[in-house]
């Protein structure tokens, strides 16, 4: 038992560590051209949970209760590249692939991240409405990378 814990012990110790992209943090500077260059949208954006429209829903007993719907997006901050004029792009961050280099595994509230798009003609449309429409999330073959931004 002892043998396997001491091996098992010099295993992860010493085994190669490859960093991804989505583990380092990036400046504008810093940004990989060639995700900028398949992107049409770059955005810096802080990763947050917005309420919706309160709505009606059946509790435990029977009895009809309102709840507000929550949804996850980011909230743009700077606009890099192309043109996006609502302040908010919702992304179902649970629906993007969780091994992808390029984008983060875990996301937490209130961080920055970079986010690469490349959008779809009806996501166009959307970007281009003076108001956000919550009912309208950008897809994952949408997303080109999501990557955590340097706070200075």
């Amino acid at each position: 038992m002892r043998h396997n814990l001491l091996t098992t012990l010099i295993l992860l110790l010493f085994a190669p560590y490859v960093m991804s992209q989505a583990d380092q943090e990036f400046t504008v500077a810093d940004l990989p051209d060639s995700l900028k260059s398949k992107a049409d949208i770059v955005v810096l954006a802080k990763y947050r949970r917005y309420r919706g429209p309160c709505m009606p829903v059946r509790m435990k007993g029977g009895k009809m209760g309102r709840r507000w719907r929550m949804y996850y997006g980011f909230g743009i901050e700077q606009v890099l590249k192309g043109k996006v004029t609502p302040g908010i792009v919702k992304i179902n961050t649970y629906s993007l692939p969780k091994n992808e280099a390029n984008i983060v595994s875990k996301f937490e509230g209130y961080q920055m991240y970079w986010v690469f798009i490349n959008p779809s003609e009806q996501t166009r449309k959307v970007f281009a409405e003076k108001y956000i429409r919550l009912n309208h999330s950008i897809t994952p073959e949408e997303v080109v990378a999501i990557l955590p931004a340097k706070t200075e």
